[in-house]
């Protein structure tokens, strides 16, 4: 009886284990049952986190400093709004500056951009500002097509599955293309209204010293479900500072997470913002207008 038992249970377990393989799908598969799942998502909340910290020299002064932001959400892709509250402290040392905490909510409704600025450091000033977006906008800060574009784009491992919270994921490690990669930073740092300079021609292109990117995707419904990057890269001042010479190298972390997708999603202007400030009287901001 043992003799049989000693034969059987390790081919049980070889049968167990390559059926368990085999019932596992390929990033290949995974990155299409994704894309069509993320397709058919019509809105979703979401939460992230942005750390950057630029030291470096310019042919003007030394420059070094933090920027730590803090951004949550809702999207309504079928209707094309967003509502978007968002924190950022910037601290300066060489300068001897810390901005503090800004406050700022933003809302996409109609086409139109409003913003709510707070700043404590002001007397506590608040004011609302408002500008029509151009058409490319909504396209470029699609969160959902950057993910799924930076995938597409990349060398995709899968590592193994994690739980996010309740949902059982599967953990992809990705290596994408560094110009592709630059396109979706530029992209996410739009979302928030910052001025990101255009993409640059290849050779002037940011030197990656180290980067690593994941995504966690749900097992159940292939709903991106998180998703992390991290990228330490040295690049020309002057593409950031006009004017200036010289290299800064820029350590950026993003954290984000995604829920609730395909849930009903409600995005109501306060009717503080029907007095804002309408910036396209001062050549607008969003469409690149000098």
């Amino acid at each position: 009886m043992f003799r049989k038992a000693s034969i059987i249970v390790p081919g049980l377990v070889a049968v167990l284990t390559l059926g368990s393989c085999a019932s596992d799908p390929s990033s290949a598969e995974i990155i299409g049952a994704m894309t069509e799942a993320m397709g058919a998502v019509d809105s979703y909340q979401y939460e992230a986190h942005f750390d950057i910290v630029v030291t470096g020299e310019t042919d003007v002064e030394p420059t070094a400093g933090t920027v730590a932001m803090d951004m949550s959400g809702s999207v309504d892709l079928e209707g094309m709004e967003m509502q978007t509250d968002l924190t950022m402290e910037v601290s300066m040392p060489e300068e001897d500056t810390d901005i503090g905490e800004i406050g700022m909510g933003i809302y996409l409704v109609d086409e139109v951009m409003y913003m709510n600025a707070q700043l404590p450091d002001i007397g506590g000033l608040s004011m609302w500002l408002k500008s029509e977006v151009p058409e490319r906008y909504w396209e470029d800060t699609n969160q959902i097509e950057l993910q799924v574009e930076l995938l597409e784009a990349a060398q995709v491992t899968v590592t193994g599955s994690e739980m996010v919270g309740s949902v059982d994921c599967w953990v992809l490690e990705l290596t994408p293309d560094i110009a592709q990669l630059w396109e979706t930073m530029i992209a996410q740092g739009q979302v928030a209204g910052e001025a990101w300079p255009e993409i640059p021609v290849e050779d002037e292109l940011p030197e990656v010293s180290s980067f690593s990117a994941g995504q966690w995707v749900a097992k159940d419904t292939y709903y991106l479900i998180k998703a992390e990057m991290k990228i330490t890269m040295v690049a020309p001042t002057k593409m950031a500072y006009s004017g200036t010479d010289g290299d800064v190298e820029l350590e950026v972390t993003v954290t984000m997470a995604m829920h609730d997708h395909n849930a009903p999603v409600s995005i109501e202007l306060p009717l503080e913002a029907e007095g804002a400030v309408d910036l396209s009287t001062f050549g607008g901001f969003l469409d690149g207008e000098e």
